[in-house]
């Protein structure tokens, strides 16, 4: 969604949500459609076909991240790659933010936590037993 360029614009989104939020707005024939519609913005990407990366494969294939972006709360679905990428520059962007495996187990919503800094750039996101569940590279910058 882009950054409404006029009043009308404004009103156009608003109408656009509410009738979406009353049942009223753009119909899906198969959650995979929805999904995909939901996962398609700037925080995320689709999954490749395969969920190896690195020679580790994942338990979940998609990352609740919340961050604070200028002072408003945002919630995203990240793939393994993009949470790696988005923990990598974390540096740049300096947002607060937490993670959380949200697919693992129906109805639960469970708390990941980046481990810290490790040698030769490695990314680990581990759970709160301190197994790792993504395993990634950055980037020296």
């Amino acid at each position: 969604m882009s950054i409404p360029s006029s009043l009308g614009d404004l009103e156009a989104m608003e109408r656009e949500m509410f009738d979406e939020y009353n049942g009223e707005g753009q119909k899906y024939k198969s959650d995979d459609e929805l999904y995909s519609d939901l996962l398609d913005n700037e925080f995320c990407e689709d999954l490749p076909e395969e969920s190896a990366e690195n020679g580790l494969e994942t338990q979940m294939e998609y990352f609740l991240v919340q961050h604070i972006i200028d002072d408003e709360l945002v919630s995203s679905l990240m793939t393994p790659q993009r949470l790696i990428d988005y923990i990598n520059m974390d540096d740049c962007h300096g947002e607060s933010y937490e993670i959380f495996d949200c697919m693992s187990e129906f109805g639960k919503v469970k708390p990941l936590r980046y481990k810290g800094w490790q040698p030769g750039c490695l990314i680990e996101v581990v759970d709160e037993t301190g197994k790792v569940v993504l395993r990634g590279y950055g980037d020296d910058h």
